[in-house]
């Protein structure tokens, strides 16, 4: 159990460095999409009740003909129940 607890310090660990550096750049959405993707429990932590992710990069609504009124979102978190959260990047730098 106490090895098992160390590799998670140290991973979490890492995980903090990482993101830290990541901070410090100007980075695209994407490469924080991809960030988050790889470390989905960052975000479930920041809900009360427990959550699960049902999508990434999604469409939560449609665009008119000329390409306005799409709101895409980056993740679809489920509740129990019917209740949904959605995290949307307010930084929509293209890759």
């Amino acid at each position: 159990m106490e090895f098992h607890a160390e590799i998670e310090r140290g991973t979490l660990a890492s995980i903090i460095d990482g993101y830290e550096r990541m901070l410090v750049q100007a980075l695209p959405e994407c490469r924080w999409q991809r960030f988050f993707e790889v470390h989905i429990f960052i975000l479930t932590m920041l809900f009360a009740p427990p959550v699960r992710l049902l999508h990434t990069q999604f469409h939560a609504k449609e665009s008119n003909l000329s390409g306005s009124g799409a709101q895409a979102g980056d993740f679809l978190f489920s509740e129990l129940g019917q209740s949904l959260s959605i995290v949307i990047s307010r930084n929509r730098k293209r890759c």
